[in-house]
């Protein structure tokens, strides 16, 4: 596995709050079993950082 630093302009704090709800709201999705995976993905000058877990998902009902 490679490693490599990726430096971007950010606010720190806002982001690191951001990805811990994201997670935290997978581990409440996922009801105590399952998986969380997060991935960077590096395409030229963007980066991407994609969720995803194995929980329940939005119900469409409330979807707006």
């Amino acid at each position: 596995m490679t490693y490599y630093q990726i430096i971007i302009p950010l606010n720190k704090t806002l982001f690191e709050w951001v990805i811990e709800n994201l997670v935290k709201n997978a581990v409440d999705s996922m009801k105590g079993k399952g998986q969380i995976t997060i991935s960077l993905i590096d395409n030229n000058n963007e980066i991407a950082i994609h969720i995803t877990d194995s929980g329940r998902g939005i119900n469409p009902s409330i979807f707006k």
